[in-house]
């Protein structure tokens, strides 16, 4: 879905980043599963191949992606039409311990 997402947005040369080594191995790798997440791999490699040549697909270690995944955690209990004037102080603070 987000691979779709960004074809629509009509984004050129974007590094797609995943924190796992396995799907990476497995978009750029020549094998085929049957399996759902096989059938997940092969629509990115159609969509990479023929609608997103220029996206590439990069593994990172989730130690550099923690930001994103503290964040991602606590996004659900937020969903609210609140509108922050100035940044909470519990992503203030994983933001400054991801800087040191």
């Amino acid at each position: 879905m987000s691979m779709k997402w960004l074809r629509d947005l009509r984004l050129v040369d974007m590094n797609f980043e995943v924190d796992s080594k396995v799907v990476e191995d497995n978009i750029y790798g020549k094998k085929d599963s049957v399996s759902d997440f096989g059938a997940i791999i092969n629509d990115c490699k159609r969509l990479l191949s023929m609608e997103l040549v220029n996206l590439h697909v990069r593994f990172i270690r989730r130690q550099v992606n923690e930001t994103t995944h503290s964040l991602a955690r606590v996004i659900p209990s937020l969903v609210s039409s609140h509108i922050f004037t100035s940044i909470p102080t519990f992503i203030q603070t994983i933001i400054l311990n991801d800087m040191t």
